[in-house]
């Protein structure tokens, strides 16, 4: 089984999101999706006045794929396999001005390089305008790429249904399906170690097996 995770939005953080702001965004916009960076400098976030300090805190500055980690949750995540990815130093300061370490788990996939993911048995289906238009079907990811221009520049093909080629596993405990779907999955042992640690500020549901 592999679960989608994502910050929360909930009591347990406070009730907002997000939970930080940054105060370089400039170094925040300059990550980016399909690039990795190495920042001379820190991230720097102040967490907002009704927000609560996680292990994993909510942003909204970068727009790539990834999590804002504490130390505690970097240790855990770094003994299992991740899909190519990097990790920029972030400082947080809280509203008493102390001042925790962060990273920015930067998370990096093409998606013709996931030989896993069965498109026949998969569901897709075109958003345009911020709404759901139609069902499509996708044999492969030249088909992909082929009808991405076919429908146009103000839609999207996401993915609703995963499906796994029989004769293949997926080789990461945490991994994207990017321009596909914005969530992020992991496996059922990372879920498992991240709940044992006690991990604040995630949520996780049952995402396809």
């Amino acid at each position: 089984m592999y679960y989608s995770i994502k910050t929360r939005t909930d009591k347990e953080v406070g009730g907002v999101f997000p939970q930080v702001s940054c105060l370089n965004q400039q170094l925040a916009h300059s990550i980016q999706s399909n690039s990795f960076i190495n920042a001379d400098s820190d991230l720097l976030y102040k967490l907002e006045p009704k927000a609560k300090l996680t292990n994993v805190l909510s942003q909204a500055e970068i727009s790539a794929l990834g999590f804002l980690i504490d130390e505690k949750t970097k240790g855990i995540v770094k003994g299992f396999d991740i899909v190519p990815h990097n990790y920029n130093q972030a400082t947080v300061k809280d509203n008493n001005g102390r001042e925790y370490h962060y990273s920015w788990l930067h998370l990096g996939t093409k998606l013709e390089d996931l030989q896993w993911l069965d498109y026949q048995n998969s569901s897709f289906y075109v958003k345009e305008y911020g709404f759901r238009k139609e069902d499509i079907s996708i044999k492969s990811y030249q088909d992909y790429e082929q009808k991405s221009i076919e429908v146009g520049d103000m839609a999207v093909i996401l993915i609703e249904k995963i499906k796994i080629k029989p004769q293949y596993r997926i080789n990461a405990d945490m991994f994207t399906l990017p321009l596909l779907t914005r969530n992020i999955f992991i496996s059922q042992s990372l879920k498992i170690a991240l709940d044992e640690n006690s991990i604040t500020g995630i949520s996780t549901e049952e995402a396809f097996e």
